[in-house]
Parts: C-alpha cells; structure tokens; sequence
C-alpha cells in the first residue's frame, strides 16, 4: 500500500490507496474518496451547491467541515513540504502551498469517476462535476457519505 504524507499546518496529511479508494487521514477527521462518493468522517457540517458556466454545465458541490483540518504530528512513508504531482493508487494528486494563504490538495480520480476533481482545503472539500449529477447524502456511524449519481 502506497503512503504519502502532506504538510498541513502544524502536522501532516496522510493519503494512502485502499483497495482503489483514497483515504485522508488527519488527527480530527478521515476522508474518503471513490469514483462516485465521498466519505466524511467527524468533522461533517453541511453541503452547498453551485451552478457555474455560461450554459450551466458545471456544479461545483462544497463539503464544508466543522473545523480546520489538523495534521498528524509526524509523516508517513514519503513526505512532501512543497508542491508536488503524485499519485496514489488510481488517483492523482497535486499538492501546492501558497505562502500566507493556505495548503492546497487537489484530487484527480480515475477515469469514470463521476466527478472531474476535488480540492482538500484548511475547513472544506470542493467537488467539481457536471451539474446534471444530483447529490445526496447518507449519514452512518458519524460518517456522511455524499453520493453522486
């Protein structure tokens, strides 16, 4: 299983393939991605929805978390402090640090995923897709799952 372990704040990310489904880890919370859901564990509070585009073709879909993010005290396996294009598993990932503003994780998925990409930032996940995918929400165990269909 392949690891990598991002600088966030004062601790790490750390991004691992999990049978082809990414999994976040952070001290406070666990995301996780597949090619149509994206799970939320613990720091889960609400979920926006915008319509973009001249022609309306594009949603992007805000998952936004209750606090910021934290990072683990100490990396795993590979670690990176500045950016960087990787992958992990299926997905690819491209880590970037904007001095005085924020770090920055954008997920690609594999092909046939319903959604384009998605950023990781300090207090949310931003999914881009087409906006004709309706969006839901199951919530299990302090777990939200968003769907996309």
């Amino acid at each position: 299983m392949k690891r990598v372990s991002f600088k966030w704040r004062e601790g790490y990310l750390v991004l691992a393939d999990n049978n082809g489904e990414l999994v976040v880890e952070a001290s406070n919370s666990t995301i996780t991605f597949t090619v149509r859901e994206v799970l939320v564990k613990g720091l889960f509070e609400g979920l926006r929805e915008y319509v973009e585009g001249g022609r309306g073709e594009w949603k992007t879909v805000y998952i936004d978390l209750a606090f910021p993010l934290k990072g683990k005290p100490k990396p795993v396996d590979v670690a990176f402090a500045r950016h960087v294009d990787t992958y992990v598993g299926g997905f690819g990932l491209s880590y970037t640090v904007i001095e005085g503003v924020g770090h920055y994780i954008t997920v690609y998925p594999p092909p046939g995923a319903l959604y384009d990409h998605a950023i990781i930032y300090d207090d949310g996940i931003a999914l881009r897709t087409l906006s004709r995918r309706k969006v839901y929400i199951l919530e299990e165990n302090n777990t939200r799952k968003i769907i996309l269909l």
